[in-house]
């Protein structure tokens, strides 16, 4: 069993979501919302570059969130949203046209800026950073 958090050595906890917990928040925000909505993940740390908050990016790209989505890797804020599936190719096109180009994390990924793609039943990543 995965877990789906840390406590670091400052008594600060840090959430890493397990797979089965992402899973069920997807499937949580599709029988909230319905079907014609698309999911939009990022970064909720503070420190993160702009590009992966995503309430940041949905303004600068004129786009509405419906509502909020969180995969739990920390509980300070959301990490992401829910539009309308109509938007997310405008979003997509946002973040092409305006996104900074980061090389392959060689270690990790520290940050990612994603959108979930429903027929696939995967995560695509737009735009990352490693450490």
């Amino acid at each position: 069993m995965e877990r789906d958090f840390t406590i670091g050595s400052t008594g600060f906890v840090n959430y890493f979501p397990s797979s089965e917990r992402t899973a069920r928040v997807v499937k949580a925000a599709y029988d909230k919302y319905g079907e014609d909505i698309a999911l939009i993940d990022g970064d909720d740390d503070w420190y993160a570059d702009q590009i992966f908050h995503v309430t940041t990016v949905l303004k600068n790209a004129g786009i509405k969130a419906i509502g909020s989505f969180h995969t739990g890797i920390s509980g300070i804020s959301e990490s992401g949203a829910v539009i309308k599936k109509a938007d997310l190719q405008k979003f997509i096109s946002f973040i092409e046209k305006n996104g900074p180009y980061y090389e392959e994390p060689k270690s990790g990924v520290r940050s990612s800026l994603k959108y979930y793609d429903k027929e696939a039943e995967k995560w695509v990543v737009l735009v990352q950073k490693g450490w």
